[in-house]
């Protein structure tokens, strides 16, 4: 998650298997991309969430369980990823 600079405001997450990632801005607008041209590597420094773990940052909130990770924005929007794919929440 980054709460602005350079990039803005976002949350991303991604996967190895399946190779996938989901990125969602402030608006709680995702882009998905799921396939091996998704793949690639994490900012140095980057956590892995534990599962049962929550992290907040600005307007997202992500929580990891061992059926996924879902973030979401304010109004509810976001999306879940897991072994299953990407799916819309709200």
């Amino acid at each position: 998650m980054d709460s602005g600079g350079a990039t803005g405001q976002s949350a991303y997450c991604f996967s190895k298997a399946p190779p996938q990632h989901a990125q969602m801005d402030a608006a709680g607008m995702v882009q998905k991309c799921q396939g091996e041209n998704c793949l690639s590597n994490p900012p140095v420094g980057t956590p892995t969430m534990p599962y049962g773990t929550k992290m907040v940052l600005g307007p997202f909130t992500c929580l990891s369980a061992t059926t996924g990770v879902t973030c979401t924005v304010t109004s509810g929007k976001g999306f879940v990823i897991s072994g299953s794919g990407i799916a819309d929440v709200g």
